[in-house]
């Protein structure tokens, strides 16, 4: 995506995915919706969203999906990491899903963990109370998920 080529988050996995890879996944996902959050005409932060069922299991083995709206990527510019803008986003993305999705039920991410620099996204989802779902830990990432209804 051009318009986000002086865009850096200082998290170089996902700094490189943005400027590398998100244009064709955005094209490849019809259903993705993306935001570029500006002020003053810079951009500080990136998003994107999709709904996308959250696949449960309940406790006899049987498994069973729930709406749910899936934060596909999130990240704020590197100098203003730390300041609220985030959780702000995170806000923004829960009121769109209990005003816009009526079924949703809940917010679900893979929270990226890249130990090579000692980055992980899973502190802060658990500060917008997100939980982590312990059977779905990947190599790279945490699946995360937080109630709204």
């Amino acid at each position: 995506m051009s318009v986000l080529s002086d865009f850096y988050c200082g998290i170089d996995e996902m700094d490189n995915f943005i400027h590398n890879k998100l244009q064709g996944k955005i094209d490849g996902i019809p259903e993705l919706e993306s935001y570029i959050i500006r002020e003053e005409g810079s951009i500080v932060a990136m998003t994107a969203i999709r709904e996308k069922p959250l696949d449960l299991r309940k406790s006899d083995g049987s498994r069973f999906a729930i709406d749910a709206l899936e934060i596909e990527y999130l990240a704020v510019r590197k100098d203003l990491r730390d300041t609220g803008i985030g959780e702000s986003i995170i806000q923004w993305i829960d009121d769109k899903a209990r005003n816009e999705h009526q079924d949703c039920r809940y917010l679900s991410v893979n929270a990226l963990v890249d130990p090579d620099y000692g980055y992980s996204a899973v502190p802060f989802y658990e500060k917008c109370h997100f939980i982590a779902r312990k059977s779905h830990v990947m190599a790279e990432a945490v699946r995360m998920t937080r109630i709204i209804r």
